[in-house]
């Protein structure tokens, strides 16, 4: 899951917006965003199990 989709891609560019801000990703989440991206907190809450999984052991 390294490649990031396009609606990933947008919100990196305008990663610096989100430094101190607290993430909430839902959904159908396609790639590792949240666990690569710099906030002052995340939480994913995905619709895919085997997706949870990975995610859960990136983000700690």
């Amino acid at each position: 899951m390294s490649a990031f989709t396009p609606a990933s891609e947008v919100l990196l560019r305008h990663s610096d917006d989100f430094e101190q801000s607290r993430i909430l990703f839902a959904g159908d989440l396609q790639d590792d965003l949240p666990a690569r991206l710099d906030t002052a907190a995340s939480r994913a809450h995905t619709q895919q199990f085997h997706h949870w999984q990975v995610l859960s052991r990136q983000m700690g």
